[in-house]
């Protein structure tokens, strides 16, 4: 029989586990649960999402050959500021494609948003009093 210690990285924001530290540090950048991963617009009555999708082009590289594509990203929008934005967990070399047609990255927890306001949920609509 084997016996083996090992160390364990485990992230600090949902718990996972792992062996590889390197591993865990991507995860951790990327996490869900990581506060500067969380999307505020998700629940600001400002927030709009509709299935449509926004093309965008963007260069491309195959076996080091450099190509003209195109990325369709889900349509966002603040109703308040009249941005197109596009997801915190947007892979990092599309970021400059997305911004240079005129999308934003959507505000998060850790850094706030000024033009925030919490929706009300359909529950609490129709607990309200008719006017």
């Amino acid at each position: 029989m084997k016996k083996a210690t090992k160390t364990v990285y485990e992230c600090e924001f949902c718990g996972k586990l792992s062996y590889n530290a390197g591993g865990m540090h991507n995860h951790e950048k990327r996490c869900k649960k990581n506060p500067v991963n969380i999307p505020m617009c998700w629940d600001c009555k400002h927030y709009y999402f509709w299935p449509e999708e926004i093309v965008v082009p963007y260069d491309h590289v195959i076996y080091g050959m450099s190509c003209e594509a195109i990325m369709k990203v889900k349509s966002r929008k603040c109703l308040k500021t009249g941005l197109n934005m596009f997801s915190i967990l947007t892979s990092e070399r599309k970021i400059a494609d997305l911004e240079g047609v005129g999308l934003v990255m959507m505000p998060c927890v850790a850094y706030g948003c000024e033009h925030y306001e919490k929706a009300i949920s359909d529950a609490q609509v129709l607990a309200m009093e008719p006017f």
